[in-house]
Protein backbone atom coordinates (compact mmCIF):
# COMPACT_ATOMS: atom_id res chain seq x y z
CA UNK A 1 0.00 0.00 0.00
CA UNK A 2 2.73 2.62 0.74
CA UNK A 3 4.20 2.05 -2.85
CA UNK A 4 1.51 2.83 -4.27
CA UNK A 5 0.57 5.93 -2.00
CA UNK A 6 4.31 6.87 -2.44
CA UNK A 7 3.45 6.07 -7.06
CA UNK A 8 0.53 8.39 -7.30
CA UNK A 9 2.47 10.87 -4.85
CA UNK A 10 5.87 10.98 -7.67
CA UNK A 11 3.35 11.11 -10.51
CA UNK A 12 1.30 13.84 -9.30
CA UNK A 13 4.35 16.21 -8.69
CA UNK A 14 5.39 15.87 -12.22
CA UNK A 15 2.91 18.78 -12.42
CA UNK A 16 5.27 20.84 -10.62
CA UNK A 17 8.35 19.63 -11.18
CA UNK A 18 8.15 19.45 -15.28
CA UNK A 19 7.59 23.23 -15.11
CA UNK A 20 10.79 23.79 -12.78
CA UNK A 21 13.58 24.09 -15.33
CA UNK A 22 15.49 27.72 -15.50
CA UNK A 23 17.77 29.11 -13.40
CA UNK A 24 18.82 30.67 -9.96
CA UNK A 25 17.58 34.14 -8.73
CA UNK A 26 18.61 35.96 -6.12
CA UNK A 27 16.22 35.75 -3.27
CA UNK A 28 14.00 38.33 -1.70
CA UNK A 29 15.12 39.55 1.67
CA UNK A 30 11.56 39.94 3.00
CA UNK A 31 10.15 36.51 4.57
CA UNK A 32 6.75 35.58 3.48
CA UNK A 33 4.94 32.29 3.03
CA UNK A 34 3.59 31.37 -0.23
CA UNK A 35 0.21 31.35 2.04
CA UNK A 36 -2.56 33.90 1.40
CA UNK A 37 -5.77 34.66 3.16
CA UNK A 38 -8.99 34.97 1.19
CA UNK A 39 -11.56 36.85 3.27
CA UNK A 40 -15.33 36.59 1.78
CA UNK A 41 -18.56 38.39 3.47
CA UNK A 42 -19.04 34.72 5.29
CA UNK A 43 -15.93 33.04 5.81
CA UNK A 44 -12.31 32.71 5.19
CA UNK A 45 -10.18 30.28 3.33
CA UNK A 46 -5.88 29.76 3.27
CA UNK A 47 -4.35 29.29 0.04
CA UNK A 48 -1.29 27.56 0.27
CA UNK A 49 1.11 27.04 -2.59
CA UNK A 50 2.58 23.51 -3.08
CA UNK A 51 5.55 21.30 -3.61
CA UNK A 52 5.00 18.16 -4.10
CA UNK A 53 8.62 16.67 -3.21
CA UNK A 54 9.65 18.03 -0.14
CA UNK A 55 12.97 17.63 2.12
CA UNK A 56 13.33 16.76 5.83
CA UNK A 57 15.05 20.64 6.16
CA UNK A 58 11.64 22.11 5.09
CA UNK A 59 10.61 21.37 8.96
CA UNK A 60 8.89 22.42 10.83
CA UNK A 61 6.75 25.06 8.90
CA UNK A 62 6.05 28.12 9.62
CA UNK A 63 3.89 28.57 12.54
CA UNK A 64 2.00 31.16 10.59
CA UNK A 65 1.47 28.09 8.10
CA UNK A 66 0.55 25.34 10.50
CA UNK A 67 -1.90 28.14 13.01
CA UNK A 68 -3.90 28.85 9.80
CA UNK A 69 -4.60 24.94 8.68
CA UNK A 70 -5.30 24.16 12.99
CA UNK A 71 -7.90 27.22 12.77
CA UNK A 72 -9.64 25.70 9.90
CA UNK A 73 -12.67 22.76 9.41
CA UNK A 74 -11.58 21.69 5.97
CA UNK A 75 -8.89 20.90 4.29
CA UNK A 76 -8.88 21.43 0.35
CA UNK A 77 -6.08 19.02 -1.88
CA UNK A 78 -5.80 19.27 -5.54
CA UNK A 79 -6.56 14.88 -5.58
CA UNK A 80 -6.40 12.79 -1.97
CA UNK A 81 -3.25 11.13 -3.15
CA UNK A 82 -4.20 8.68 0.40
CA UNK A 83 -7.84 8.14 -0.91
CA UNK A 84 -9.02 4.91 -2.27
CA UNK A 85 -9.29 5.99 -6.02
CA UNK A 86 -6.16 7.50 -6.20
CA UNK A 87 -4.43 4.05 -5.05
CA UNK A 88 -6.78 1.70 -7.23
CA UNK A 89 -5.80 4.04 -10.10
CA UNK A 90 -2.20 4.38 -9.48
CA UNK A 91 -1.84 0.42 -9.13
CA UNK A 92 -3.57 0.09 -12.61
CA UNK A 93 -0.90 2.43 -14.54
CA UNK A 94 0.89 0.86 -16.97
CA UNK A 95 4.40 2.02 -16.90
CA UNK A 96 5.82 -0.83 -19.22
CA UNK A 97 6.82 -1.44 -22.94
CA UNK A 98 4.48 -4.37 -24.18
CA UNK A 99 6.00 -7.63 -25.93
CA UNK A 100 8.96 -6.64 -27.69
CA UNK A 101 9.43 -2.97 -27.38
CA UNK A 102 11.64 -1.26 -24.96
CA UNK A 103 13.08 2.70 -25.27
CA UNK A 104 14.83 2.29 -28.13
CA UNK A 105 12.03 2.31 -30.44
CA UNK A 106 11.07 5.63 -29.47
CA UNK A 107 14.78 7.56 -29.94
CA UNK A 108 17.45 7.97 -31.89
CA UNK A 109 20.90 6.41 -31.35
CA UNK A 110 21.78 9.44 -30.73
CA UNK A 111 18.86 10.40 -28.05
CA UNK A 112 19.31 7.00 -26.39
CA UNK A 113 22.87 7.35 -25.84
CA UNK A 114 21.83 10.82 -24.32
CA UNK A 115 19.41 8.58 -22.24
CA UNK A 116 22.36 6.41 -21.31
CA UNK A 117 24.13 9.34 -19.88
CA UNK A 118 21.51 10.63 -17.40
CA UNK A 119 21.12 7.40 -16.34
CA UNK A 120 24.92 7.00 -15.71
CA UNK A 121 24.25 10.59 -13.81
CA UNK A 122 21.85 9.18 -11.61
CA UNK A 123 24.01 6.47 -10.60
CA UNK A 124 21.25 4.01 -12.11
CA UNK A 125 21.77 1.09 -14.79
CA UNK A 126 20.65 2.19 -18.61
CA UNK A 127 19.33 -1.41 -19.19
CA UNK A 128 16.93 -0.95 -16.28
CA UNK A 129 14.73 2.07 -18.02
CA UNK A 130 14.86 -0.32 -21.51
CA UNK A 131 10.98 -1.39 -20.75
CA UNK A 132 9.90 1.30 -19.07
CA UNK A 133 8.05 3.50 -21.39
CA UNK A 134 9.86 6.74 -22.33
CA UNK A 135 8.37 9.50 -20.22
CA UNK A 136 8.16 7.86 -17.13
CA UNK A 137 11.68 7.01 -17.49
CA UNK A 138 13.01 10.29 -17.20
CA UNK A 139 10.38 10.73 -14.53
CA UNK A 140 12.23 7.74 -12.26
CA UNK A 141 15.40 9.53 -13.07
CA UNK A 142 14.28 12.87 -12.13
CA UNK A 143 13.19 10.99 -8.78
CA UNK A 144 15.95 9.35 -8.44
CA UNK A 145 18.08 12.17 -8.54
CA UNK A 146 16.65 14.10 -6.49
CA UNK A 147 15.73 11.25 -4.17
CA UNK A 148 19.55 11.52 -3.52
CA UNK A 149 19.57 14.87 -2.46
CA UNK A 150 17.25 14.47 0.21
CA UNK A 151 13.97 15.39 -1.78
CA UNK A 152 10.91 12.68 -1.36
CA UNK A 153 7.14 12.85 -1.78
CA UNK A 154 7.16 11.92 1.43
CA UNK A 155 8.22 15.49 2.68
CA UNK A 156 5.56 16.78 0.38
CA UNK A 157 3.40 19.49 1.63
CA UNK A 158 0.14 18.03 0.70
CA UNK A 159 1.26 14.87 2.24
CA UNK A 160 2.62 16.60 5.29
CA UNK A 161 -1.00 18.00 5.69
CA UNK A 162 -2.93 14.80 4.85
CA UNK A 163 -1.19 13.06 7.26
CA UNK A 164 -2.48 15.58 9.92
CA UNK A 165 -5.79 15.74 8.92
CA UNK A 166 -7.91 13.63 11.37
CA UNK A 167 -10.58 15.37 12.65
CA UNK A 168 -11.14 17.72 9.57
CA UNK A 169 -13.64 16.70 5.97
CA UNK A 170 -10.97 16.44 3.35
CA UNK A 171 -12.32 17.52 0.27
CA UNK A 172 -10.90 17.65 -3.26
CA UNK A 173 -10.84 19.98 -6.50
CA UNK A 174 -9.92 17.33 -8.56
CA UNK A 175 -10.28 13.55 -9.65
CA UNK A 176 -7.20 11.14 -9.39
CA UNK A 177 -8.61 10.12 -12.54
CA UNK A 178 -8.69 13.26 -14.27
CA UNK A 179 -4.81 14.02 -12.63
CA UNK A 180 -3.96 10.37 -14.07
CA UNK A 181 -5.28 11.32 -17.79
CA UNK A 182 -3.33 14.66 -17.91
CA UNK A 183 -0.10 13.05 -16.67
CA UNK A 184 -0.33 11.02 -19.52
CA UNK A 185 -1.28 13.27 -21.71
CA UNK A 186 2.31 15.23 -20.78
CA UNK A 187 4.26 12.23 -21.23
CA UNK A 188 2.64 11.01 -24.51
CA UNK A 189 3.73 14.49 -25.57
CA UNK A 190 7.51 14.83 -24.23
CA UNK A 191 10.04 15.64 -26.44
CA UNK A 192 13.18 13.87 -27.23
CA UNK A 193 15.36 17.20 -27.88
CA UNK A 194 15.09 17.44 -24.23
CA UNK A 195 16.91 14.64 -23.53
CA UNK A 196 20.30 15.63 -23.01
CA UNK A 197 22.42 15.90 -19.64
CA UNK A 198 23.11 19.44 -19.25
CA UNK A 199 19.42 20.15 -20.15
CA UNK A 200 18.32 17.27 -16.87
CA UNK A 201 21.16 18.88 -14.45
CA UNK A 202 19.22 22.63 -15.11
CA UNK A 203 16.54 21.60 -13.45
CA UNK A 204 17.81 19.37 -10.94
CA UNK A 205 20.20 22.27 -9.74
CA UNK A 206 17.11 24.31 -9.44
CA UNK A 207 15.08 22.74 -7.20
CA UNK A 208 17.37 23.93 -4.29
CA UNK A 209 16.21 27.73 -5.10
CA UNK A 210 12.94 26.68 -6.33
CA UNK A 211 11.95 25.63 -2.42
CA UNK A 212 13.83 28.66 -1.39
CA UNK A 213 11.32 30.50 -3.37
CA UNK A 214 8.96 28.87 -1.55
CA UNK A 215 9.87 28.98 1.75
CA UNK A 216 10.18 32.75 1.36
CA UNK A 217 6.85 33.18 -0.41
CA UNK A 218 8.70 35.29 -3.56
CA UNK A 219 5.93 34.89 -6.18
CA UNK A 220 8.16 37.13 -8.64
CA UNK A 221 11.06 34.42 -9.04
CA UNK A 222 8.23 31.77 -9.99
CA UNK A 223 6.67 33.51 -12.50
CA UNK A 224 9.91 34.06 -14.05
CA UNK A 225 10.63 30.53 -13.82
CA UNK A 226 7.65 28.83 -15.06
CA UNK A 227 7.54 31.54 -17.75
CA UNK A 228 10.67 31.28 -19.19
CA UNK A 229 11.26 29.38 -22.83
CA UNK A 230 12.80 25.83 -21.79
CA UNK A 231 9.63 25.75 -19.12
CA UNK A 232 7.11 25.78 -21.38
CA UNK A 233 9.03 23.77 -24.15
CA UNK A 234 9.59 21.49 -21.44
CA UNK A 235 5.50 20.49 -21.11
CA UNK A 236 5.19 20.34 -24.30
CA UNK A 237 4.76 24.11 -25.47
CA UNK A 238 2.14 26.74 -24.75
CA UNK A 239 -1.14 24.76 -25.40
CA UNK A 240 0.23 21.82 -22.99
CA UNK A 241 1.10 24.69 -21.00
CA UNK A 242 -2.20 26.35 -20.53
CA UNK A 243 -3.81 22.67 -20.08
CA UNK A 244 -1.42 22.28 -17.18
CA UNK A 245 -2.45 25.56 -15.49
CA UNK A 246 -4.62 27.97 -16.69
CA UNK A 247 -7.29 25.60 -17.86
CA UNK A 248 -7.43 24.00 -14.17
CA UNK A 249 -6.73 27.36 -12.16
CA UNK A 250 -10.50 28.26 -14.01
CA UNK A 251 -11.97 24.87 -13.10
CA UNK A 252 -10.22 24.91 -9.57
CA UNK A 253 -12.02 28.68 -9.10
CA UNK A 254 -15.29 27.81 -9.57
CA UNK A 255 -14.64 25.45 -7.08
CA UNK A 256 -13.23 27.97 -4.54
CA UNK A 257 -15.48 30.27 -4.67
CA UNK A 258 -18.12 28.43 -3.68
CA UNK A 259 -16.27 27.27 -0.67
CA UNK A 260 -15.88 31.09 0.08
CA UNK A 261 -19.37 31.15 -0.07
CA UNK A 262 -20.11 29.09 3.19
CA UNK A 263 -19.42 29.80 6.64
CA UNK A 264 -16.96 27.42 7.05
CA UNK A 265 -13.15 27.42 6.77
CA UNK A 266 -11.18 25.95 4.22
CA UNK A 267 -7.26 25.28 4.21
CA UNK A 268 -6.53 25.09 0.23
CA UNK A 269 -3.27 23.42 -1.10
CA UNK A 270 -2.65 23.41 -4.68
CA UNK A 271 0.78 23.42 -6.02
CA UNK A 272 2.29 26.68 -6.26
CA UNK A 273 2.68 26.90 -10.19
CA UNK A 274 -1.57 27.58 -10.00
CA UNK A 275 -1.09 30.50 -7.84
CA UNK A 276 1.26 32.81 -9.97
CA UNK A 277 0.87 34.22 -13.16
CA UNK A 278 -2.17 36.44 -14.79
CA UNK A 279 -3.91 33.34 -14.81
CA UNK A 280 -3.19 31.86 -11.46
CA UNK A 281 -5.82 32.14 -9.05
CA UNK A 282 -4.61 34.71 -6.42
CA UNK A 283 -4.79 36.88 -9.92
CA UNK A 284 -7.77 35.19 -10.98
CA UNK A 285 -9.55 35.99 -6.98
CA UNK A 286 -8.38 39.37 -7.09
CA UNK A 287 -10.24 40.10 -10.54
CA UNK A 288 -13.70 39.37 -9.06
CA UNK A 289 -13.24 42.56 -6.99
CA UNK A 290 -15.04 41.03 -3.69
CA UNK A 291 -12.61 39.41 -1.76
CA UNK A 292 -9.82 40.92 0.98
CA UNK A 293 -6.32 39.39 -0.25
CA UNK A 294 -3.25 39.07 2.20
CA UNK A 295 -0.15 37.02 1.65
CA UNK A 296 1.04 35.78 5.32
Amino acid sequence: MQSISLKITSLIFILLFLESFSFAKQINAEKKNFLWEIKSNTTKAYLLGSIHLGKETMYPLDTVIENRFNECDNLVVETNVKGTEALGLAASIDMMYGADSTVKDELSEFRYEKLKEIASYCSLPSILLNKVRLGYSLIFLQLKKLNDMGYAPNYGIDLHFLNKAEGKKVLELESAESQISLMNSLIEAADTSIIDLEYFKTGIETMDSLVYAWQNGDIEFLEELLSSESAVLSIGGDEMSFKLNDERNFQMLEIIEKYLESNEKYFIIVGAAHLVGENGLINLLREKNKYFIKQL
